[in-house]
C-alpha cells in the first residue's frame, strides 16, 4: 500500500519495465493531505511560504500543474 504519487515515482525509478502492470485502484483505501513544512529558523521562512502558496496557486490556475501531472502520470 502506498500513496499514488510516491507509488509511481518508486515503480518508474526502481522497476520501469513493470510499472506498466500495476494498476490503482479505486476507491483509495485513505486519503491524507500533504503538507510543506519549513521551520521557523529558517531565514525568511514566512516569505519562502507566501512565495511556494504563490507559485503553487498560479500554476493551479494556468494549467502547467494539470500538465505536469499528466506528463508524470499523475
Amino acid at each position: 500500500v502506498a500513496d499514488k504519487f510516491v507509488g509511481a515515482h518508486i515503480l518508474k525509478q526502481e522497476m520501469p519495465d513493470r510499472a506498466g502492470e500495476i494498476e490503482f485502484v479505486l476507491p483509495a483505501l485513505e486519503e491524507k493531505n500533504l503538507y510543506l513544512c519549513i521551520s521557523k529558523k529558517v531565514p525568511d521562512a514566512l516569505g519562502k511560504i507566501t512565495s511556494f502558496n504563490a507559485g503553487l496557486q498560479a500554476i493551479t490556475e494556468n494549467g502547467v500543474l494539470a500538465h505536469i501531472m499528466k506528463d508524470n502520470t499523475l
